[in-house]
Order: structure tokens, then C-alpha cells, then sequence
């Protein structure tokens, strides 16, 4: 490490239906004269310090994400910053609403309205007990009174974005390391800085997001692919019962176990005709992506590919099926890299992003999270 390199405390945040998760990690960075937050050197170089959860039970988020805030801001007063992902979507992820000035009189209310958007979860999140939950406002709140009587003075830099979005952040850094390729044994594409990468989490909804350069693409909010509508497959049995028809209702795990009778996914055979449908679709959400974003790589992640992908060669029956949607319509030279389509690196990239996501400056990201 270079002379003038030293090391820093961040904290990521996962907030899902379920739990809220925290992790610490020692990031060693390169002091950059007159910012206020480090700059990374090398996820090679991060050291993973803790991990605890707390669960939510009967509607107990808000006392979980809370409890998870201060236990950050007490086991390590001297966190320089917190990323938080979270189960989505979000009311607004610009940071111009989280500092929009309410001290006019006469707009003060559509401004507040603007600023309590902000890290907030909406209220037609398909989980229950995230619903309306202001992650942003109750982790700046402890921050702010808790971390005045630390270290950090209450003034520890927050960002939040969904758990896909800092999922991708994480697999395009990952994807940057030249230790990595000695490291790992199978093939993939090793990213340049500015390189586009697409990440689409296949769970119980379907979930995406889009980088470039290792920042959240800039747009107005953040993108809902699993919204997109499909084309439906002759045959699906699924067909007349996925109402609305989106990519999420029929290329989710839930479909997926639909169309298998109700079967977990390790329990669904090789040879089920499920899997011929759940490919398809996958593919044709590829292709769709690839033609509106022409990104360098496509990264699945989630239970339909941890648990499925070895036994039945998901990965390879979605890399199949993927010319057949993009129908000869365009060809560029990342788009014919053996590996395009690719399952994730990471085991946790959502909760490792969260890190990632928090140890950057603000003029780092400010410009991307501004739509």
C-alpha cells in the first residue's frame, strides 16, 4: 500500500422483508485533498470486520432498521459513512429532494411531501411490513442524535438505494480487479471503470438495475424492469393467470414454482418443462435490455440461480435462447463475449455494495443520484 494510504470505517445496511442486516469493513484508501470521505483504493484490499442482524417480526421494521442504526453508530463511533440498500421501490432516491429547502411558507408542503419521499419505501412495495417505511429519515435520525456525542459528530455521510442497484455497484467493482482473475477458476469478463453492467435479481419479484462506470445510471428514480411486459409464450400455462403481465409475473421464482405445481426450486426437475419457460423469459428480458442499453454484461443473481443453476445449467439455457430474441437486430463486440450473460461473482454482492455505496464521497455520487 502506498505511503500516503490509510484506512477507514464504513457501514452497509440491508433492509429486507425479513431482517435488517449490518456490516462493517476497513476500507483502505488514498487521502484526496479538500474531500471530505475517502476514496477507495481496491476491493481486494477491504476487510470485513462484523456481521448482525435483527429480524422483523409483527410489523417491527421500523424498531429494526432503527435498532440497526444504533448499533453501527455504538460499536463504531467512528464510521465515516453509511450506504443502505433496501428492498424497493423507493419514493425517490435524488438527492435534491432529500435537501430541498422547506423554509418558504408558500411551497413548504409540496416540499416536505418532496423530502419525506427520499428513502422511503412505497406504499405498493409487494412486502407488507416495508411498506411506507422511511429508511432514510430513521437512520439520519439516529445518526444525528446518537452520533453527535461520538466521533463522528453526527455528521457520517448516508446514501441509500435499492438492494439490486448496490448488488450492481458491487459486481461492476468486482469485475474490475485484475487479482480476481487469478482467483477465480471459472471464465468471465473482466470490466473496464466505464464500462455498462445490468444486474437483475430473479426472487420472489424481479428486480434490476443499471451502471456505468461503477455509479447508479442517472435517471429520474430508479429503474423497475421487472415492470416491463413480455411476450407471452405459446403454451405458458401461466398465461391467463399472470395478471398484470409483466417480466416479475412470469419470470420470478414465484412463477417459476407456479408453473412446477408448487415445488421448491431444488425439487424441480431437470427436465421439467418449467424451466424451458422461466429460461425464455429471462432471455427475453436480456435481449430487451440489451437493445434499449447495449450494456457490456448482464449479471443474474438470486434463488433461481443459487439454487438452480448447477443442477439444471440455467445460465446456459437462458445463454441459448437469448439469440432468438435479439433476432439478428444488433451485434456489438461485448454482446459476443462467451460470458455476456453471466451469474454474479459475489455471494452478498447487495450487502457488500451497501459498503461499497457507503464509503463513496459525496462528489462521487451526488451527480448520479440527481436525476
Amino acid at each position: 500500500m502506498a505511503k500516503d494510504a490509510t484506512r477507514a470505517v464504513y457501514a452497509g445496511m440491508l433492509v429486507k422483508a425479513e431482517a435488517v442486516s449490518v456490516t462493517f469493513a476497513e476500507v483502505p484508501y488514498r487521502a484526496n485533498e479538500g474531500a471530505r470521505h475517502a476514496v477507495p483504493l481496491g476491493l481486494q484490499a477491504i476487510k470485513s470486520l462484523a456481521n448482525k442482524a435483527w429480524p422483523i417480526d409483527s410489523g417491527r421494521a421500523r424498531a429494526a432498521v432503527r435498532a440497526a442504526a444504533d448499533y453501527i453508530i455504538t460499536a463504531c463511533p467512528e464510521v465515516r459513512g453509511i450506504g443502505v440498500a433496501t428492498y424497493g421501490p423507493l419514493g425517490s432516491v435524488d438527492v435534491r429532494d432529500r435537501d430541498v429547502d422547506c423554509s418558504d411558507s408558500a411551497t413548504r408542503r409540496e416540499r416536505e411531501l418532496r423530502r419525506a419521499m427520499y428513502g422511503r419505501v412505497r406504499d405498493t412495495s409487494v412486502h407488507a411490513s416495508l411498506r411506507g417505511l422511511p429508511v432514510y429519515e430513521i437512520v439520519q435520525d439516529v445518526v444525528a442524535v446518537r452520533g453527535a456525542t461520538s466521533r463522528t459528530k453526527g455528521e457520517a455521510n448516508i446514501w441509500i438505494h435499492t438492494d439490486v442497484m448496490c448488488g450492481a455497484m458491487y459486481e461492476s467493482l468486482l469485475r474490475q480487479e485484475t487479482t480476481l482473475q487469478r482467483s477465480t477458476p471459472r471464465k468471465y469478463r473482466q470490466l473496464e471503470k466505464t464500462d455498462g453492467l445490468v444486474f437483475l435479481h430473479l426472487a420472489e419479484g424481479l428486480g434490476g438495475a443499471y451502471v456505468v462506470g461503477n455509479r447508479p445510471y442517472t435517471s429520474a428514480l430508479h429503474p423497475e424492469v421487472g415492470y416491463a411486459t413480455p411476450q407471452i409464450l405459446p403454451e405458458d400455462p401461466l398465461a391467463e393467470r399472470a395478471l398484470p403481465i409483466w417480466f416479475e409475473t412470469v419470470a420470478s421464482s414465484t412463477a417459476l414454482k407456479a408453473r412446477a405445481k408448487g415445488k421448491s426450486i431444488p425439487d424441480i426437475p431437470p427436465h421439467e418443462r418449467a424451466w424451458v419457460f422461466e429460461a425464455h423469459y429471462v432471455a427475453q428480458l436480456c435481449a430487451t435490455l440489451t437493445k434499449a442499453l447495449a450494456p457490456h454484461q448482464i449479471v443474474l443473481h438470486g434463488p433461481v440461480i443459487d439454487q438452480a443453476d448447477a443442477a439444471v445449467g440455467f445460465l446456459e439455457r437462458v445463454r441459448e435462447a437469448f439469440p432468438f430474441w435479439m433476432d439478428g437486430r444488433l451485434e456489438y463486440e461485448a454482446m459476443q463475449h462467451e460470458t455476456y450473460i453471466d451469474v454474479a461473482l459475489a455471494l452478498s454482492p447487495m450487502l457488500s455494495g451497501a459498503v461499497v455505496l457507503g464509503s463513496l464521497k459525496s462528489t462521487d455520487l451526488e451527480d448520479a443520484l440527481v436525476g
